[in-house]
């Protein structure tokens, strides 16, 4: 039976092109790299790739350091130095702990490429307040990152249905 990954947002928008990156993933995160980093393709889809990123490390599928290592890479010259959705970035480093990339990040908000109405810097310190493990173990548990089985069942329970 495939999966489909449930991402909700603030809003409660489901965010069906996390399901179908999910869905379609092979085990090559280089394809999400290309998606991430094609300035072509709209900003939305490109955090959405970079969600899928996270989804994987809390599924366990891809390792925390390789990931926080590439976004390492796009901070630094991976991506245009521009205000963008696509500094989802910060956001998905904050799920991951983001103690190896705060430099980056802070630099990031000094240039004012992150919009502060997405995810504050005081989130971000708040964060990296807290004990690691604790962190990185309410991102493995977070339904919200988790793969759904049966989509009827997840369903039911959602209120717009």
């Amino acid at each position: 039976m495939s999966h489909l990954y449930a991402y909700i947002d603030e809003s409660g928008i489901f965010q069906k092109f996390n399901n179908l990156i999910i869905n379609i993933y092979d085990g090559d995160v280089n394809l999400l790299h290309k998606i991430i980093e094609n300035e072509e393709i709209d900003g939305y889809i490109r955090g959405s790739a970079l969600h899928t990123l996270v989804v994987l490390v809390a599924q366990r599928r891809i390792e925390r350091e390789d990931v926080v290592e590439y976004f390492r890479e796009l901070f630094n010259g991976g991506l245009d130095r521009e205000y963008s959705h696509v500094y989802a970035l910060v956001g998905c480093s904050n799920y991951l702990y983001p103690e190896e990339v705060i430099r980056d990040i802070k630099q990031a908000y000094d240039e004012e490429l992150v919009d502060p109405g997405y995810i504050e810097f005081e989130e971000i310190k708040n964060q990296l307040a807290q004990n690691k493990e604790i962190v990185l173990a309410e991102l493995y548990n977070n339904r919200n990152y988790q793969l759904i089985d049966d989509i009827i069942q997840e369903l039911e329970y959602w209120a717009c249905f």
